[in-house]
């Protein structure tokens, strides 16, 4: 019997593809590379009828994006749901979301950058669990890396999930459980104060982890200190930080903050409330993209450089289930062939 392929609903809340040079013209070759790429590893992609669009900075008017986000989410015949790709956006369409009804649904998410506003109000308003993990733009030909394919496909099919890497030179040897949760720095501080933000009993003695990308080191340092005004680091059993991409090429000179002096200055600020601090998570705005829950039990062990995030339940894909493992195993053979002596 033919296995039934996944379906994906490919959704544009934030932006879409654009020509460099005409911010007013789609780009139509990227954005069908959004689709082939799904298409290789065994989705069947849904896409709204009036198939894709482009509005001021936005992938279509509030109206039209939030009417796309909302079919898709409560959509009973659609088995992920999936962004084009991040920008900003979210946050504008989700008092329009209907989060007793999607709780009812209980749709499988995955996005990271603006999603990380659709994870934590799953998580906040509807006690779902989703992934930060690649978009569909991450995943088309000439910007999909099998690392981020792998990754993808590991979170959809596997039942537990597991990260590991080199933790920085000043982690320190610890092991921490809590509630598996954060993404976008910027996304995440913005949220404070709305009833997008996770409740305090939610994350209490949580893991929360964060990245972000082209913020200069003060910048991060301000919102990581609305994170500690607010009362949400210190109480964290640990909080995990993730890749701040092109942080030090706005450091204007000699005298200006690095963002290793504002990593010093939170680990200390951490460790004086017993909150653990580990960098080098392998997760944010990079090519070799991976995946992490939102919202799920988890554990944190750093032993003799190496760190490890696991969680033993995490949300899995229904339909078509084994047919993503045979697109999972073809990947990996393809990287066991690249990677075999000659």
């Amino acid at each position: 019997m033919q296995s039934l392929r996944p379906k994906v609903g490919l959704i544009t809340p934030s932006r879409t593809y654009v020509m460099e040079d005409d911010a007013a013209e789609l780009n139509t070759e990227r954005l069908a590379g959004c689709v082939t790429g799904l298409e290789d590893l065994g989705f069947t992609v849904v896409r709204d009828a009036a198939g894709f669009r482009n509005w001021r900075r936005y992938g279509g008017t509030d109206a039209e994006r939030a009417a796309e986000l909302k079919q898709a989410l409560l959509d009973p015949d659609l088995d992920l749901v999936l962004p084009v790709r991040g920008g900003y956006g979210m946050t504008r369409l989700l008092p329009t979301l209907d989060f007793r009804r999607i709780a009812e649904r209980k749709p499988l998410a995955m996005g990271f950058s603006d999603f990380t506003a659709l994870n934590l109000a799953l998580f906040s308003k509807a006690g779902l669990a989703s992934w930060q993990g690649p978009m569909a733009g991450g995943l088309a030909p000439g910007y999909r890396t099998h690392e981020s394919q792998i990754a993808f496909l590991e979170a959809l099919t596997s039942a537990s999930w597991r990260q590991e890497w080199n933790a920085g030179a000043s982690d320190a040897d610890t092991e921490r459980e809590g509630e598996i949760w954060g993404g976008n720095l910027a996304m995440a501080a913005s949220l404070i104060g709305t009833p997008w933000f996770p409740k305090p009993e939610q994350v209490k003695g949580g893991i929360l982890f964060l990245e972000d990308v082209g913020e200069p080191p003060y910048r991060i340092d301000r919102m990581l200190l609305q994170l500690w005004e607010a009362g949400v680091l210190g109480s964290q059993s640990a909080v995990v930080l993730g890749c701040f991409t092109d942080a030090d090429r706005h450091v204007t000179g000699d005298l200006d903050l690095r963002l290793e002096d504002v990593l010093s200055d939170f680990r200390e600020r951490l460790a004086r409330s017993g909150v653990a601090m580990v960098t080098g998570l392998p997760f944010g705005h990079i090519r070799k993209l991976s995946a992490v829950p939102v919202g799920v039990k988890g554990t944190l062990r750093v032993k003799s450089g190496r760190a490890e995030l696991s969680a033993d339940s995490v949300p899995v894909i229904g339909r078509g289930r084994d047919l993503l493992q045979a697109s999972l195993d073809a990947v990996r053979h393809t990287v066991s062939e690249a990677s075999a002596p000659l």
